[in-house]
């Protein structure tokens, strides 16, 4: 509201249209303080900090795909399965020259690991495997960082928190979020004409619809 030129007075029995009223209950509605809650807690909040990367993400070079982390050079050759990594363990060395590792989705690549071929795109008879005559640089691999790098903001002020934003945060550490309180809202439903739902109108007077109409709005907003 500042900068703006004061409103000229009204006369005392002034209609205003739905635009300026929606103008007045946002010059006179107070900003709430934020408060810190539980990252689970924080769904339909608006979030009310900068949240950044503890760490890249992803944080190692990520297989895409079952199947073996493998040197480009040995692209149509049989190789040797010299080991195997699954999600969540720690990567073991280097796939020599004419030698792959089993490698499973969500897996840490080896260091020095230029592809992961698909199983279905390799054929494999006990240790040995035959790989595919064409094998691209980087297929299948998600590089370290390349969904976003240490300390890039993921979320901003003002972010509505959902279900997948939990996700997003979880996945960067967070357990508690500072989120700005929802508003509160008072109903005042006005007309000599009006008796509550509940009651028998007396002759010359209608039930209130649109009190309760509004609470279940309000409700349905998540809005006390």
């Amino acid at each position: 509201s500042e900068g703006r030129a004061p409103r000229a007075p009204r006369p005392q029995r002034y209609m205003i249209d739905p635009a300026e009223a929606l103008d007045l209950v946002i010059e006179n509605a107070a900003a709430r303080e934020p408060r810190v809650v539980a990252l689970e807690e924080s769904v339909g909040f608006r979030l009310a900090e900068e949240v950044g990367a503890d760490r890249p993400q992803p944080p190692f070079d990520r297989a895409m795909m079952d199947g073996y982390a493998v040197r480009l050079a040995d692209a149509g050759q049989t190789v040797t399965v010299a080991g195997e990594i699954a999600a969540g363990a720690a990567p073991v060395g280097a796939p020599a020259r004419g030698s792959c590792v089993e490698i499973m989705t969500g897996a840490p690549c080896p260091a020095g690991t230029e592809a992961v071929v698909p199983k279905e795109a390799a054929s494999r008879s006990g240790s040995r495997v035959v790989l595919p005559s064409r094998i691209a640089l980087g297929q299948h691999i998600a590089p370290a960082g390349s969904e976003c790098g240490a300390g890039q903001p993921v979320l901003k002020p003002g972010d509505l928190m959902t279900p997948l934003a939990v996700a997003v945060l979880a996945s960067f550490g967070k357990v508690r979020v500072r989120v700005t309180p929802r508003p509160t809202l008072g109903i005042i439903a006005t007309g000599a004409e009006l008796a509550p739902p509940e009651s028998e109108p007396p002759p010359g007077q209608i039930r209130d619809s649109n009190g309760p109409m509004l609470r279940a709005m309000a409700f349905e907003l998540g809005i006390e």
